[in-house]
């Protein structure tokens, strides 16, 4: 597994190594090279409903704040690669998040409503764009607003694992590799999944079985 990650990231191994030997710019170094991409991540994710309070820096500020405490366990141990270890925390601090804000104002947001549930216009016009540029007719097209809204809908519809694989792939923009890192899957199994998903999200906006 090493070989195949210092060559997909040449380096991340070196800053590792340096923070294990106690290089505190390494350790920094480790926890904000990936900023713009879990930035990106929490974009993605942050439930439209609860956007307009939750502030995707302060999300991510208080993530990364999370893993330098973890830093250190994970320098002794490392139980799987530092990007998905890194991007999980973001995910665990998104949820934590969403259930403070729940818990402070249950008359605008659904008590039992998921952080995963819910899909920002960005998100689905980022997806709408990958529907579109499959569809062979360009009468069939729908405007980009009436599209992103049915891709919405669509996306909400399916179940949270095939809706956040969508995300993972066409928001965050994310490899299959790296897909495959985060899911602990292998790399045919991601294309799979994504087929299959991408075929259930345009059955549901065509209308199509």
């Amino acid at each position: 597994m090493r070989d195949v990650d210092t060559m997909r990231e040449p380096n991340t191994d070196q800053l590792l190594t340096l923070a294990r030997e106690g290089d505190n710019s390494a350790q920094q170094e480790l926890l904000i090279r990936h900023r713009d991409r879990l930035k990106r991540m929490i974009s993605a994710f942050l439930d439209p409903q609860l956007a307009a309070r939750l502030d995707p820096s302060d999300v991510l500020q208080d993530a990364l704040t999370c893993a330098a405490v973890r830093l250190p366990g994970y320098l002794d141990d490392e139980p799987l690669p530092f990007y998905p270890w890194l991007r999980q925390i973001v995910r665990e601090q998104l949820i934590t998040a969403h259930r403070k804000h729940v818990q402070a104002d249950r008359r605008s947001v659904r008590k039992e409503h998921s952080p995963f549930s819910g899909v920002s216009d960005a998100s689905a016009m980022h997806i709408a764009n990958q529907l579109v540029s499959q569809e062979s007719s360009p009468s069939r097209r729908a405007s980009n607003n009436e599209m992103k809204q049915k891709v919405r809908v669509g996306l909400e519809q399916l179940n949270e694992s095939d809706r956040e694989l969508l995300l993972m792939r066409f928001v965050e923009q994310l490899k299959i590799w790296e897909i495959s890192e985060i899911i602990l899957v292998s790399e045919t199994a991601v294309k799979s999944r994504l087929s299959r998903a991408l075929q259930k999200l345009n059955q549901q906006v065509t209308g199509n079985d």
